[in-house]
């Protein structure tokens, strides 16, 4: 019978050569090109996610403007005043106290995402450790700051829940007049506790009208439900493929160029809309999904409700 040796009896030769094995190890595993990709898409995926929680472009003025105070008029109809932006650097060019508070709170949040996922992420070279009880592994301060960050989300999954929903209802043809309104009273009716008002809902779109392609990746991946809980962000750092979830948001993001918005003027801002022509750099190593191949997220009895819709 073999007895494990206690680790705290070890002498320093042992220590020595327990090392020198694991760096035989890993420098094996480094010439192998899927383990290569398995950690390229785990810091894919945990950078991607820290940039769509903290989106310095959606929350900061890097460059003021006077024309951007200008009264504009978005989908709504509600007038835009001034900038909703905090200013990223004061009166003197010294960058802004928010600001530092933002990348102190990011470099954070993004240490203790990689941290997770490399602990929490299964691989074919390591066994995931059990997610029932983050505390054991991270510690209270630790686990209140990555759930702070993840609460940063909630907002940003309903639209992109909204713009799933709405890809649906618009290409397997599920009502005679697709909209987003549909789309996102649909949602709220579906899951009343899961959801904001309808009017949060679609103001949101002003402030993630960069983003909500990815965001709607997001909500596809997460197939149990598309229902907003802080997990599902953990569930995607775990679960999700790389490519899968580029080749997703590259489909919305092209659905969002190609479709038809009902009603659409010239003098009112679109925020479904506001993504410019061609193929963004970071899509192109990947092919769109054919958009009827994109799981419905909702059963017939669920579609039927529509039916009760009445626009306000």
């Amino acid at each position: 019978m073999t007895v494990e040796k206690n680790f705290w009896l070890l002498t320093k030769e042992e220590e020595a050569e327990m090392d020198a094995e694991r760096e035989r190890t890993r420098a094996h595993l480094n010439t192998l090109p899927e383990y290569r990709k398995s950690n390229d898409d785990r810091r894919y995926l945990c950078l991607i996610l820290t940039d769509l929680l903290f989106d310095e472009g959606s929350e900061f003025e890097f460059f003021p403007n006077k024309q951007r105070q200008e009264a504009v008029t978005y989908r709504l109809g509600k007038p835009e005043g001034k900038s909703w932006k905090l200013p990223a650097y004061d009166s003197d060019g010294n960058e802004s106290q928010a600001r530092r508070t933002f990348c102190e709170q990011r470099n954070s949040f993004v240490r203790l995402l990689r941290a997770y996922a490399n602990r929490h992420r299964e691989t074919l070279w390591y066994t995931a450790a059990d997610r029932t009880d983050p505390l054991y592994s991270m510690g209270f301060h630790n686990t209140e700051i990555l759930q702070q960050g993840l609460k940063r989300g909630e907002k940003s999954f309903e639209v992109g829940s909204s713009l799933y929903v709405y890809q649906q209802m618009y290409d397997r043809n599920r009502c005679d007049t697709p909209s987003l309104s549909k789309a996102t009273w649909l949602l709220k009716t579906c899951y009343p506790t899961g959801f904001g008002s309808l009017k949060s809902m679609q103001e949101q779109w002003k402030f993630n009208a960069g983003t909500a392609h990815y965001w709607a990746a997001i909500a596809t991946l997460m197939k149990q439900s598309i229902a907003w809980r802080p997990s599902v962000l953990l569930d995607f750092i775990c679960n999700a493929d790389a490519d899968e979830f580029k080749r997703l948001a590259r489909t919305f993001y092209e659905f969002r160029q190609r479709v038809n918005v009902p009603h659409s003027s010239s003098e009112k801002r679109v925020y479904l809309k506001d993504v410019p022509p061609g193929v963004p750099l970071d899509f192109l190593d990947v092919e769109p999904i054919s958009p009827l191949d994109i799981p419905d997220p909702l059963d017939e009895d669920q579609w039927r409700l529509l039916k009760r819709y009445r626009p306000s």
